[in-house]
């Protein structure tokens, strides 16, 4: 399963502690359940925006969830061609990475909103080089950059905007 706090820390969103996958948010200084959200079952890995209004959710399929916590809407979409392993949201702002077994990772951005698919309305960049499944993919702290970690045994570093890759560490 999964767990974030929501901006503020005053409430936390769960993602897999049920057999079923639901995600819950709980306010943390009294355990009181502020929302529930359907879930797809697996083993979820979840991100939040810095906004607090967003999350997007990934349960070991080729699609991705975009929530909004607000209204309780969920929005998934096909990501990848192979299964999404991670997902990550940018320190600011409503960017968001994947990283999936098709050995790519992908710059999402939710800030245009959504199409009527339910996809981010702006094609995602392509983050594409390793020769294994990308495992994890992270921002760095400013969110120009994208590092992912792959079974290939490499680190690469990519700029987030372009998908250039910067470097390959070994």
């Amino acid at each position: 399963g999964s767990v974030a706090y929501l901006p503020g820390g005053r409430s936390a969103i769960a993602a897999g502690a049920e057999p079923d996958g639901r995600v819950r948010i709980f306010e943390l200084a009294t355990g009181t359940e502020l929302k529930r959200f359907s879930g797809e079952g697996g083993l979820p890995v979840l991100s939040v925006a810095s906004d607090g209004r967003h999350a997007v959710l990934c349960q070991g399929e080729r699609s991705v969830v975009v929530l909004d916590l607000d209204t309780g809407e969920s929005h998934p979409f096909a990501a990848h061609e192979s299964t999404v392993e991670f997902v990550s949201f940018a320190p600011q702002g409503l960017r968001f990475v994947t990283a999936s077994l098709d050995r790519k990772a992908r710059v999402w951005d939710l800030a245009p909103g959504l199409g009527s698919s339910g996809m981010p309305a702006v094609e995602p960049v392509v983050l594409s080089g390793h020769e294994g499944d990308i495992l994890c993919a992270r921002f760095s702290p400013g969110g120009e950059r994208v590092v992912t970690s792959s079974r290939d045994g490499t680190l690469k570093v990519w700029d987030a905007a372009s998908g250039r890759l910067l470097r390959t560490l070994v």
